[in-house]
C-alpha cells in the first residue's frame, strides 16, 4: 500500500534542488525514473518525457511564497490518468438535505458553545475530547477510489468522537459493497456515508485494503465495528463548517484536484485552485482541524489526502480559508461529518502512543486544554509536567550554586577574617617589641631626672 509513498520520499531527497538548465533535465528524468522504477520504450520514452518536462517546467517555474511544489510519480501521466487512477469523486445528483438522511448541522450545533481558535484532531492534545480521531494517511494507489476514503475518514471520526476509539475501518468494505459502478470507477461521499449508517463497517483488520474491485461484497455483520447513526451537513457555510469540526469531529470535503497547484502541491498554505465551481469536482479529502500560518498571515484548513504519506506536507494538505462562499477550491461546496456513531468494540485499533509516534507533532509544546465556557490553547498536561519536573532540577541547580557560592564567599571571609587577625597580632607584637625595647632607656631617664631634681 505504501510503495508509492517510499518512492515519493525517496525522490523528494532527489528533488531537493532540480537542476537548473534545460540540458540538466536529462539528469532529473534519469532520476525520477530510477526513483519510481518506470521504464519505456523509445516511443512511449518520448510522451513520457514530454509530459514530464511539463510538470518539471510548471514546480521550476511556481513562484508563490505561500506554498511549495514538487515532482511526484504521476509528473509524467496524462491529465486523463492521472484524474483516473488518483481521483473518483462524483458529484451527487440528489438534495441530500432533503430525503432525511442528512441533518443541517445549523440545527443540531449548540452555538453556546465558543470554538477554539485552532483545532486538530489528528493528536490527544490539540482538540476538545483530548483523542485522536484520525487514522494514518492512506494510499489509494491506481483506484479512483478517494470518495471511500473520504467518507471512510469521517466514518472514523464519528466513531472516535462517540466513544474516544481510534479506529481503522474498513475502507475496502464500502469499495465493495456499495452500488455496482462505483469502486475504482469513482463514487459519491453520499454513498459511503449511508453505508456507514445502513450495514456499519468491519476494521481494516477484518476486511483489508485491496484497492481494487471485487467481484462481491465480503462483510460480516458479526464482525461490526462501528456503525453510524447521525449525519450531519453544511453547504457554502465556513462558519458553520468550523462549528460542525469543533463540535463533531472530522468532515468531507470535495474540491478539483486537477491541476499542478494540488497535483504536486509540496508544502505550505495552498492559495491557488483548479476551479472554485462545485461541478467540477472530482476529488476527496477529509478535513481534520483548522489553524492560522503566521509566517504566511493565512488561516487555513487542514485536509488528509489519500495518496501516501510521500505527498504533500507527509499525507496532507493546508487549504487558505478566504471568507469566500465556496472556500478555495470549491472546499466548502458540501461538508459532512458523522454526529454519533455506535461501536461494538472495547479496543482501539492504535494506542495512544502509537499515534503520537505516527504523527511528530502530536508531541509538540502547545495543545488544547479549557472547558465549553472557556477555551484556550496551553501547554498539554504531559508537557507541562515534564517542564515542571525541568523546572525542578533547574530550581534544585540553582539552590546548589546559591549555596555553593554562599560556602565559599563565607569561606573566603572567614580567610579575610583570618588575615586582618594575623596582620592585627604582628602589628600588636611589633608594638610590643618596641616597647620593651625602650623601656631600659625610658627607666634611665627617669632615673637622670630624678637625680638631676634632686
Amino acid at each position: 500500500m505504501y510503495s508509492g509513498s517510499v518512492a515519493a520520499m525517496r525522490w523528494g531527497l532527489l528533488s531537493l534542488g532540480l537542476c537548473a538548465g534545460a540540458a540538466e533535465i536529462q539528469e532529473d528524468w534519469t532520476a525520477f525514473k530510477a526513483a519510481f522504477g518506470k521504464s519505456y520504450g523509445a516511443t512511449e520514452e518520448a510522451e513520457r518525457f514530454r509530459l514530464f518536462n511539463r510538470s518539471w517546467s510548471a514546480v521550476r517555474q511556481h513562484s508563490s511564497d505561500a506554498f511549495a511544489l514538487s515532482l511526484y510519480e504521476w509528473s509524467d501521466w496524462t491529465e486523463a490518468e492521472f484524474l483516473q487512477r488518483k481521483t473518483g469523486f462524483r458529484p451527487s445528483n440528489t438534495s441530500v438535505f432533503t430525503d432525511g438522511t442528512y441533518t443541517p448541522a445549523a440545527e443540531v450545533l449548540d452555538v453556546s458553545k465558543k470554538r477554539s481558535s485552532s483545532l486538530d484532531w489528528r493528536c490527544n492534545g490539540t482538540n476538545p475530547l483530548g483523542i485522536s480521531a484520525v487514522t494514518p494517511v492512506k494510499d489509494q494507489g491506481s483506484c479512483g477510489n478517494c470518495w471511500a476514503y473520504s467518507g471512510g475518514g469521517a466514518a472514523e471520526g464519528g466513531a472516535a468522537t462517540s466513544s474516544a476509539l481510534t479506529l481503522d475501518l474498513s475502507v475496502q468494505q464500502i469499495h465493495d459493497c456499495n452500488a455496482p459502478g462505483y469502486g475504482c470507477n469513482g463514487g459519491t461521499i453520499e454513498a459511503a456515508l449511508s453505508y456507514f449508517i445502513d450495514e456499519g463497517l468491519e476494521l481494516t483488520a477484518d476486511y483489508p485494503t485491496t484497492n481494487s474491485d471485487a467481484s462481491s461484497c465480503a462483510a460480516d455483520e458479526s464482525r461490526t465495528a462501528a456503525k453510524g447513526l447521525v449525519a450531519l451537513g453544511t453547504q457554502f457555510d465556513e462558519s458553520g463548517l468550523m462549528d460542525m469540526l469543533y463540535q463533531y469531529g472530522p468532515a468531507t470535503a470535495s474540491l478539483d484536484a486537477g491541476c499542478d497547484a494540488f497535483m504536486h502541491y509540496k508544502g505550505g498554505v495552498l492559495t491557488e485552485e483548479c476551479s472554485s465551481s462545485c461541478v467540477t469536482h472530482n476529488h476527496a479529502v477529509l478535513i481534520v482541524g483548522y489553524g492560522y500560518d503566521y509566517g504566511a498571515q493565512l488561516p487555513y484548513w487542514i485536509a488528509k489526502n489519500s495518496w501516501g504519506i510521500g505527498w504533500g506536507e507527509s499525507g496532507y494538505v493546508r487549504i487558505a480559508q478566504t471568507g469566500n462562499r465556496g472556500g478555495t477550491a470549491g472546499i466548502l461546496c458540501t461538508n459532512y461529518a458523522i454526529g454519533r456513531a455506535q461501536t461494538f468494540v472495547q479496543e482501539p485499533s492504535y494506542s495512544e502512543e502509537a499515534m503520537n509516534n505516527m504523527y511528530l507533532y502530536c508531541n509538540e509544546t502547545l495543545g488544547y486544554v479549557g472547558d465549553d465556557e472557556d477555551d484556550a490553547w496551553a501547554l498539554t498536561t504531559d508537557t507541562a509536567a515534564g517542564i515542571a519536573l525541568i523546572s525542578l532540577f533547574v530550581v534544585l541547580a540553582v539552590l546548589i550554586a546559591g549555596l555553593g557560592l554562599y560556602r565559599w564567599r563565607r569561606s573566603a571571609g572567614r580567610q579575610a577574617q583570618e588575615g586582618r587577625y594575623s596582620r592585627y597580632r604582628e602589628r600588636r607584637e611589633a608594638r610590643r617589641g618596641l616597647q620593651q625595647s625602650l623601656d631600659p632607656a625610658e627607666e634611665q631617664r627617669r632615673a637622670a631626672v630624678e637625680v638631676s631634681g634632686a
